[in-house]
C-alpha cells in the first residue's frame, strides 16, 4: 500500500509507508549492561518548541519538521531507572519511531494532528505468548501511568478508586488478540478494534503484529484484521510486523516495500551480539550421547541421542517397505513416512524410561534405580531418571526439573496421552506433572489442565497459595513444579 510514498524526504530521513517489519527478536539485549532504562524512556511526549531549553538526546531527530515555532514537537522522555528496557532496545525504538513519524507525515497525518494514542497487539494463537504479552503490557502501562500520565490508554480502562482520590486501571486483555478466525472472544475483539479505528479518527493506533510469520494464512484470524481495508488503508494506523524469522513476509512477491524493512542486527559496538543458538551451543549447552550423562545439567539441550537414532533407523527402514494406502495421496503418504517413525520412537523412549522405575518393597517408594541398566547413550532415560528421583533427594524440598518437549499440536497431544498413561500405570502421579500447552480454547486452560490431569501438584500449589486457586498463565508460575511440559 502507498508505495508512491516511499522515498519522500522527511527531515533528512527516508520515509516509509505505514507497514514496518522488524527482523530480530525483542529479547536482543545486553545482559551485562550496567545501564538500564525504564519503559517510559522510549515514549515520546509532545512539547512546545518555545519551551525547549536544552533538548534531550535525539530531540532533533524526533522533532516534527514544521518550521512554525508554535507547532508541537516531540522528544524522548529522559531515561529512568528500571530493569525493563536495555540501551540497544532504546536505540532501535528511536529508529523505528523516526520511520513511523515520517511515514505518517508522508500520508498527510503528522503526529501533532492526533490527540490520543492506543496500542493493539495481534498475537499468535498460543496461550502462553498471549498471557506473556498481556502481562508485559500491563507492567508497561502501570509504569507509564505511575510516572507520567495516570490516564494513559484511558479509552481501554475502567475507573477505580483509591485513597489518593482515584486511579485508572487498564483492561490490558482488550489490547491483545489471538489469531483465531471463528472463536467468539477473538472475533468480538477484532470487530471492536475495527470499529474503534473507524470511529476514532483523532486516535493514532499502533498495531503490533507479534510473530507475524506465524499463521500467515489468507482468510485466517491475522489476515482478517491486519489486511482488513479499515486497517490497511487507514491513515490513523501504523502496523508493525515483528518476526525473527520473516521469510514468508519478505518473498519477491511481498507487499512490504524494501524501505520498510527494519533489520535489528547486532548490539552497538562494544556490546554483546544477539544471543542466538550459536552462542548457546558454544557455551556447551548442546549435549549428545558422547558426553558423560552425569555431567548433563539443567538447561542443556539434547542434540543427539544414540539410542533414539538406532531405533529410528529401524523404524524408518520398516516404513519404507510399506505401501501407500489406496485412498491416500502421495504427498500425504510422504508426510506420514517422514513424521510417524520419530513420533513413534519418541513415545516409545519415554514410556520405556517411565516403566524402568521400581517400587521399593520396604518403603513403597517408587524410584528410578540408580544402578539401572539403562540403555547406553539414552538422553531420554537420563532426563526421566532425574524427573523421578530428584524430588526425593535431601535438600530439594520436593523440587525437581522441567523437561521441555516441543511438538506440533496433533503429535503433542499423542505424546501427552501416552506419557500420562505410563505415569499412572507406574504410580508416579504425585511425582511429576504432565502439562500440555498446545490448546487454544481458553486463556485459562493451563490452570484447568493442571487441576484435571495433575491433581496432586495442583493441590500443593493451592496449599502454598493460602488455599486460593493458583494462577497459571505463564511458565514462571510453574517454578518448582517437577514436570514434563509439552
Amino acid at each position: 500500500k502507498k508505495k508512491a510514498d516511499i522515498g519522500a524526504d522527511c527531515d533528512g530521513a527516508a520515509a516509509a509507508s505505514k507497514n514496518e517489519t522488524v527482523d530480530g527478536d525483542a529479547e536482543n539485549e545486553d545482559a551485562d549492561a550496567p545501564e538500564t532504562i525504564s519503559y517510559t524512556s522510549w515514549i515520546c511526549e509532545e512539547i512546545s518548541s518555545k519551551s525547549v531549553q536544552s533538548p534531550a538526546p535525539r530531540a532533533e531527530k524526533a522533532a516534527a519538521t514544521a518550521a512554525d515555532a508554535d507547532t508541537p514537537r516531540y522528544r524522548w522522555v529522559p531515561p529512568q531507572e528500571s530493569s525493563m528496557i536495555y540501551p540497544n532496545q532504546q536505540d532501535e525504538a528511536a529508529r523505528l519511531f523516526d520511520k513511523m513519524k515520517c511515514s505518517l507525515e508522508a500520508c498527510g497525518r503528522p503526529l501533532h494532528e492526533f490527540t490520543k494514542f492506543t496500542l493493539l497487539v495481534q498475537n499468535p494463537n498460543l496461550n502462553s505468548l498471549y498471557s506473556q504479552n498481556v502481562s508485559r503490557l500491563a507492567q508497561f502501562i502501570a509504569s507509564y501511568q505511575a510516572e507520567k500520565d495516570p490516564k494513559f490508554l484511558a479509552r481501554n480502562t475502567v475507573s477505580t478508586t483509591n485513597n489518593a482520590g482515584g486511579s485508572v486501571t487498564v483492561q490490558t486483555e482488550t489490547l491483545v488478540n489471538k489469531n483465531q478466525k471463528t472463536a467468539k472472544e477473538s472475533t468480538t475483539r477484532r470487530k471492536q478494534w475495527i470499529r474503534d479505528i473507524k470511529g476514532h479518527r483523532d486516535t493514532l493506533f499502533l498495531v503490533v503484529h507479534d510473530e507475524a510469520h506465524y499463521e500467515a494464512t489468507k482468510g485466517g484470524g491475522a489476515d482478517l484484521f491486519v489486511n482488513h481495508s479499515a486497517v490497511r488503508e487507514a491513515d490513523n494506523v501504523v502496523t508493525l510486523f515483528v518476526s525473527a524469522t520473516p521469510y514468508n513476509l519478505l518473498t519477491q512477491d511481498s507487499q512490504i516495500p524494501a524501505d520498510n524493512v527494519h533489520t535489528w542486527k547486532t548490539a552497538p559496538s562494544g556490546k554483546k551480539e544477539y544471543f542466538g543458538l550459536g552462542h548457546y551451543e558454544a557455551d556447551g549447552n548442546m549435549v549428545s550421547s558422547e558426553k558423560d550423562q552425569d555431567a548433563v545439567k539443567p538447561g542443556n539441550m539434547c542434540a543427539a541421542d544414540m539410542t533414539f537414532q538406532r531405533k529410528l533407523d529401524i523404524e524408518q527402514t520398516e516404513m519404507k517397505s510399506k505401501k501407500r494406502p489406496p485412498k491416500m495421496s502421495k504427498e500425504s503418504w510422504d508426510r506420514v513416512k517422514s513424521g510417524l517413525p520419530p513420533l513413534k520412537v519418541l513415545i516409545q523412549e519415554y514410556v520405556e524410561a517411565i516403566f524402568a522405575t521400581t517400587v521399593d518393597k520396604a518403603t513403597g517408594v517408587v524410584r528410578y534405580p540408580q544402578d539401572s541398566d539403562e540403555p547406553k547413550g539414552s538422553m531420554t532415560h537420563r532426563m526421566v531418571r532425574d524427573l523421578v528421583n530428584l524430588p526425593l533427594e535431601p535438600g530439594t524440598g520436593g523440587r525437581g526439573i522441567m523437561v521441555l518437549i516441543r511438538q506440533p499440536n496433533s503429535t503433542g497431544r499423542q505424546i501427552f496421552s501416552e506419557i500420562k498413561k505410563a505415569r499412572e500405570a507406574c504410580q508416579l502421579r504425585g511425582r511429576f506433572a504432565v502439562m500440555l500447552d498446545l490448546g487454544t480454547e481458553r486463556n485459562s486452560k493451563m490452570a484447568d489442565d493442571m487441576k484435571r490431569h495433575n491433581p496432586v501438584q495442583y493441590a500443593r500449589m493451592k496449599e502454598c497459595n493460602g488455599g486460593v486457586d493458583p494462577i497459571l498463565t505463564q511458565y514462571s508460575h510453574l517454578e518448582g513444579i517437577n514436570c514434563i511440559l509439552i
